[in-house]
């Protein structure tokens, strides 16, 4: 087994998102002097559930992104998806702070987000498969 460098770079990428989202609700807390829940600001939950949502999807990418190279990945196809996974985080989290409705980069970053698990969790599956 190599040594998952591919990996560890998008998931510091995306730890580093995770805390500027982090960051961002704790922001707006103190704007809205709101310490614990939501108080019923609008915004503090939009920030929350921003947060919340990086926080439901990114672990897993990341695990499945790790073992897809420790598995002996391609370099080319760990590098498509760690790019995928960051660009698909990024647009979710901006189409999501700008509004709580539908919007472009809610889809493109939830699309993006699960094609990118489907494709790891199968890729897995196959070099499992053909070990």
């Amino acid at each position: 087994m190599t040594s998952p460098w591919i990996t560890s770079l998008y998931a510091s990428i995306l730890g580093l998102l995770m805390i500027g989202l982090a960051v961002r609700v704790i922001r707006q807390r103190r704007r809205a002097r709101v310490p614990i829940g939501d108080g019923g600001d609008k915004e503090l939950r939009k920030r929350i559930r921003v947060h919340g949502n990086a926080i439901e999807n990114i672990p897993i990418l990341v695990i499945l992104l790790f073992l897809f190279e420790a598995n002996g990945g391609p370099s080319w196809l760990v590098h498509g998806f760690g790019v995928v996974c960051v660009l698909a985080r990024l647009a979710h989290a901006f189409g999501y702070s700008r509004t709580s409705g539908p919007s472009l980069g809610r889809t493109c970053g939830v699309g993006g987000s699960w094609v990118t698990l489907i494709l790891l969790a199968l890729g897995n599956i196959w070099l499992f498969a053909t070990a």
